[in-house]
């Protein structure tokens, strides 16, 4: 072979063998540099073990400091029986609180991997000790406890089984509570046995969150609210306490209710009816109208208003009846038609307010929108708007009915006439304490302000009368003047009127210096204990006899008000009657 052919052939020779060479070198790279993580999370995917290590959730205090929820950390203990040594049975049966008979028979059956214990308690040195042992796995959960039970179940809510917040305060403040979880990487084998820890980045727990209810206050709402559903036949209800300064939410019952904490949550005994129920309020609703004529100089407690015996026809609005036309009133001062109720002689004073403007002080107490609580699930209630109305709307507006409102929206509008008049948000959460140290409150946030004070004080006089001389004398307690308002309004039913009720009373207490409002609803009483004033007055009487026995929220005032009695109000409008020729237009058969 020449020369020259040769040495062209090693030529060839060695650019192939460069090539390759070449070729495998920027395999290397592409394998080494450019897809190294791509591989490397190849292959720590085959050889590792993610596992999630949850945060403590915070706690919920109540207003006391008392702990109503907090988190138990437990293990879930599980083992390969492959790998499994004898002389390790005792200790892992011990843990698992079974026999070694038992754990041997768990062994026996088919599979390798087997969950021996749930939710077990363990300390950190028998954690530690388990942990150590071949074939033991050990996964840390935490579990939700509510030493409390069942009270206030429905206002504080639950956790899923991830840990999140559900429904009521868990679910409001699922973020603050939940805190970030860490996460452990381990090393293990082609059997799944862990041979090391790659890395570990610990969880950060949840704060804490102090909430405004009341623990005694609760548990009275709760057996009380319990007590008249079978006193009554009622098929749910609601109990609201607000501190009317500061719209905070002491208390919030809800029934049904449920009968244990068992992991099952049906949504009609979880409900919190207190926020999202709606309901026609009937004459619980009366003092905005009042406000309303009071405001604009229509009306004054010593104005006379006729109840045509207890019936009355409204032309087209059709027929208006009182809640108790046996009674048969004719003149009644207005603060006795507020006392007694009167249906017709507030569709008289509804009539003479322009519809806007009635809408306005509707709106103007919240209703119809949000009242802003730190809740989950509230609905806006239900107002139409003015030029929806029917011809007989502005009447029933009145005296409670075409409308929809929530119990917190009504328990509101009784905390706006106790506090001089500020509308107020409802709040739930005080504050927050941070696991890391300090804390964060949330100070209470005034809406608008409502009423000037010296109408909050003439509502609140006229609430009062309520209870000493009207509809709601059950609601009265001994050594406290109470200031309230009776509701018994009809439900309707595919845009009628049936014969099922709502009872209700809202009211507050001292009346001179009022420092609790409270709610109660009662949903279908059955018999006479439909009426508001019989019924729902008398539970709010023995919720607050017992805040009175059991708390220091109602000390006896030092000083009582001056109750103004009906024939008080007699003589002044008989003077005024004489001395004044002014009165509303004629057809609505009123006089001063």
């Amino acid at each position: 072979m020449p020369r020259r052919l040769c040495l062209l052939r090693i030529e060839q020779i060695a650019a192939v063998v460069l090539g390759l060479f070449l070729l495998l070198g920027l395999r290397l790279l592409d394998l080494q540099v450019i897809r190294h993580a791509h591989f490397r999370a190849q292959q720590l995917r085959q050889v590792d073990t993610r596992l999630e290590v949850p945060a403590r959730r915070g706690r919920l205090l109540d207003r006391q400091g008392r702990v109503l929820a907090f988190d138990v950390v437990a293990f879930d203990i599980s083992v390969l029986s492959r790998r499994v040594r004898s002389q390790d049975l005792g200790l892992i049966a011990e843990a698992a609180g079974m026999s070694k008979r038992e754990l041997r028979a768990v062994l026996r059956r088919p599979g390798t991997f087997h969950t021996v214990g749930r939710q077990v308690t363990l300390s950190a040195g028998m954690a530690r000790q388990l942990a150590s042992l071949p074939g033991v796995c050990l996964e840390r959960r935490t579990y939700r406890q509510y030493p409390f039970g069942t009270l206030g179940a429905q206002v504080l809510g639950f956790t899923d089984q991830g840990g999140h917040g559900a429904e009521g305060v868990e679910k409001a403040y699922d973020a603050v509570l939940r805190g970030v979880p860490g996460e452990v990487v381990q090393l293990r084998d082609e059997e799944g046995e862990t041979i090391g820890t790659l890395s570990a980045r610990d969880p950060v727990d949840g704060d804490d969150l102090v909430l405004a209810l009341d623990v005694d206050l609760q548990r009275i709402a709760d057996d009380e609210l319990q007590r008249a559903l079978g006193e009554t036949g009622a098929r749910g209800g609601a109990v609201l306490l607000l501190d009317p300064h500061s719209a905070d939410i002491l208390a919030c019952a809800s029934a049904p209710m449920p009968a244990q904490r068992d992991g099952v949550y049906t949504p009609a005994t979880w409900r919190n009816r207190a926020v999202y129920d709606l309901f026609e309020p009937g004459s619980t609703l009366k003092p905005v109208t009042a406000v309303a004529g009071l405001r604009r100089g229509l009306v004054r407690p010593t104005t006379y208003l006729y109840a045509e015996r207890g019936v009355h026809s409204f032309g087209r609005a059709g027929l208006i009846r009182d809640s108790h036309p046996e009674q048969g009133d004719g003149w009644l001062t207005f603060a006795q038609a507020f006392a007694r109720s009167s249906n017709i002689c507030f569709a008289k004073l509804a009539r003479e307010l322009p519809g806007p403007e009635l809408y306005d002080e509707l709106r103007g107490f919240g209703f119809g929108s949000r009242s802003g609580v730190d809740l989950p699930g509230e609905p806006n209630g239900w107002l139409s708007l003015p030029r929806d109305w029917s011809g007989r709307t502005r009447l029933c507006l009145g005296y409670g009915q075409e409308i929809s409102v929530t119990a917190l929206q009504l328990a509101n509008l009784y905390a706006t006439i106790a506090n001089g008049g500020r509308l107020l948000r409802p709040r739930m959460a005080l504050r927050v304490v941070h696991a890391a140290g300090g804390d964060e409150a949330f100070p209470p946030r005034e809406v608008r302000r409502a009423l000037d004070p010296e109408l909050a004080a003439t509502l609140r006089d006229l609430c009062t009368l309520v209870v000493a001389e009207g509809t709601g004398k059950r609601a009265g307690l001994e050594g406290v003047v109470v200031a309230g308002k009776t509701g018994t309004a009809q439900k309707a039913e595919a845009g009628r009127y049936v014969g099922r009720y709502v009872a209700s009373f809202a009211g507050f207490l001292p009346a001179e210096a009022p420092r609790l409002v409270g709610l109660v609803v009662l949903d279908e009483p059955r018999g006479q204990n439909h009426w508001g004033g019989i019924s729902a007055a008398a539970t709010f009487r023995r919720i607050m006899e017992g805040v009175t026995r059991s708390t220091r929220y109602l000390e006896p005032p030092a000083a009582r008000i001056t109750v103004v009695r009906a024939d008080d109000l007699h003589a002044e409008s008989s003077r005024l009657a004489t001395a004044s020729a002014v009165r509303l237009p004629a057809r609505a058969k009123v006089r001063r």
